[in-house]
């Protein structure tokens, strides 16, 4: 569990691009990615850490085939699925985001954070806000 205030002692403003993660400080980051490939890293390993995914906001131009969007660690494990109707007719727009205190995936220590769409055709814009900690 996070703690985005820094812990029950913490007085003061709070920056809104950290979190607390284990009582230490964590910048949020957004990344934005399209892409034309069925599988493309969206965030690199860092050695150490964990990449921890608070929101996710993914658009996709219409598609001829049923699928899924997935997020999945450096090794193929899955750990957060959009379905995508089939057909969709214009674009479909997704967008989740984490509970107060939780994340909505996080991958193992050091492994990326990869996307994947299995339906076609791939054209698909990603925004996503993570931070990485141990």
């Amino acid at each position: 569990m996070i703690d985005p205030t820094g812990g029950p002692g913490a007085a003061g403003l709070h920056d809104p691009s950290v979190i607390y993660d284990g009582g230490a400080p964590r910048k949020i980051t957004g990344v934005r990615h399209a892409s034309f490939s069925a599988t493309s890293t969206i965030v690199a390993a860092a050695a150490g850490l964990k990449t921890k995914v608070l929101g996710v906001h993914f658009a996709v131009t219409p598609v001829t085939t049923a699928g899924a969007f997935y997020l999945k660690d450096g090794a193929g494990a899955i750990l957060f699925v959009i379905e995508n109707p089939y057909p969709t007719t214009p674009a479909s727009y997704f967008t989740r985001s984490a509970l107060s205190a939780y994340v909505l995936c996080e991958t193992p220590v050091n492994s990326a954070l990869v996307a994947q769409c299995d339906f076609a055709p791939v054209n698909f814009n990603l925004q996503i806000q993570y931070y990485q900690a141990p």
